[in-house]
């Protein structure tokens, strides 16, 4: 075996598939050749266990493999160690992640650490057993090829939102998305969170930068109402309206049927206060909502999103 071509981790774990299948404390070439040889004991291994699976444990470690891969930029894929807790999201609970993370270490396909920060807090960390398995194994292949420059975007989110959240609490704004970066975000949120869900961290991370914009234009218009004097009671108006409909836009905006479902009654509320400050409901995105009981009377709601909405 070329010890430079990655194929001793492959031998490795071969030969440990055979000395648990001994028979008569001999190692068979007939169990070699059952195993797929070299490279496709290791293959067979993950197929088996993966099969073994219930369709939603096969979504979850899906994301597991997913996310333990480092994409290569002109070289080949390696491991990625990450925290357990970055695993989860509003598609993968962590009962669930913490159950498939379990059978993929019982089956010796990933492998689990944990780890102790400065301040004394302990976290779970996860790698894949083999990196042998993120080369070989067809199934991973196929999913890192299909998604690859999506994986790339929600890796950049992800990244920009740990990096945001190590920032003193008074700086964080500055860390915040904005302009086209938050476009971008916001756009793979709505339309990738179900195969490539964003972390609770940076799920968190767009929402709050979503907020801030919303927050920072009602600033920029109250700051720019340079009007006669015969208007200034008109403009005084409209910014405390813009105000105190903020909480209601921001709720509105937070609103996503995966990661972010909202009870009807918020909603609702929120809607009729806007509706009836005469705001133009024009382009919301409130896919799957229910809203019985909103009265949207001469709403202007051209370009929204109400598929599937009660």
């Amino acid at each position: 075996v070329d010890p430079t071509s990655g194929s001793l981790p492959l031998l490795q774990y071969t030969l440990t598939e055979l000395w648990q299948r001994q028979q008569e404390h001999q190692l068979k070439l007939s169990t070699y050749m059952q195993l797929g040889g070299v490279t496709g004991t290791l293959q067979q291994r993950a197929d088996t266990v993966y099969a073994a699976l219930t369709p939603d444990q096969q979504h979850t470690a899906k994301h597991i493999f997913l996310s333990l891969t480092q994409l290569g930029e002109g070289a080949e894929d390696t491991r990625r160690r990450i925290t357990q807790d970055s695993l989860l999201s509003a598609q993968h609970p962590e009962v669930q992640v913490v159950a498939v993370v379990k059978q993929l270490a019982d089956a010796n396909l990933v492998v689990t650490d944990e780890r102790t920060s400065e301040g004394g807090e302990r976290s779970a960390i996860v790698d894949v057993a083999h990196e042998a398995l993120i080369r070989n194994w067809p199934k991973l292949r196929q999913w890192l090829d299909e998604n690859r420059d999506l994986l790339r975007q929600q890796r950049k989110i992800e990244q920009a939102a740990e990096e945001w959240s190590q920032q003193p609490q008074k700086q964080q704004k500055r860390y915040l998305l904005e302009g086209r970066q938050l476009s971008d975000a916001q756009s793979f949120r709505k339309q990738h969170s179900a195969n490539l869900p964003l972390s609770e961290q940076a799920e968190g991370y767009v929402v709050k930068s979503l907020s801030h914009r919303h927050r920072n234009l009602i600033k920029l218009t109250v700051a720019g109402l340079v009007i006669p004097l015969a208007l200034a009671n008109y403009a005084g108006i409209q910014a405390a309206t813009s105000f105190r409909l903020s909480p209601h836009w921001e709720l509105v905006y937070a609103y996503d049927p995966d990661t972010n479902p909202i009870g009807t009654r918020p909603l609702v509320k929120a809607l009729r206060e806007i509706n009836e400050a005469n705001r133009s409901l024009r382009r919301i995105s409130l896919p799957g909502a229910d809203l019985r009981g909103a009265d949207l009377s001469d709403a202007n709601l051209s370009s929204a999103d109400l598929s599937s909405a009660v």
